[in-house]
């Protein structure tokens, strides 16, 4: 492989490996209501005030801080941990296609390039 080459494989093993990761965030992090949501749950009744305000210093508390809406956060599929370890497997796969792209033929650099988009559609 030319050096021309080794950069579009390399920037592809990168776009991959990002795609990867949003894929990743997306199971761990959920988004929460919305004010337009909670003010209906507090219209139906189904939400309890705090027992304690925390006030803010400066500003006035949003409804999420007056309150209980632990019943009604949406949980998320996968905990951080165990995204920051499939991360990590992911990266250290990563780094060792790039030595395969830098330092192989390129035969096997493409076969590592396509074995590692089949393992992170997979992660």
């Amino acid at each position: 492989m030319n050096a021309t080459e080794k950069k579009y494989a390399v920037s592809r093993l990168v776009g991959v490996e990002s795609d990867a990761r949003h894929k990743l965030d997306a199971l761990c992090y959920t988004k929460s209501l919305n004010d337009e949501q909670i003010v209906r749950l507090i219209i139906k009744g189904k939400v309890k005030p705090k027992a304690k305000i925390d006030w803010p210093k400066y500003g006035s508390p949003n409804l999420s801080q007056i309150f209980n809406l632990d019943k009604y956060k949406p949980k998320s599929k996968v905990s951080v941990e165990q995204v920051k370890k499939r991360k990590d497997v992911i990266n250290r796969r990563l780094q060792s296609v790039k030595d395969e792209i830098m330092l192989g033929d390129s035969e096997s650099a493409i076969k590592a390039l396509a074995s590692f988009e089949v393992f992170c559609r997979k992660a």
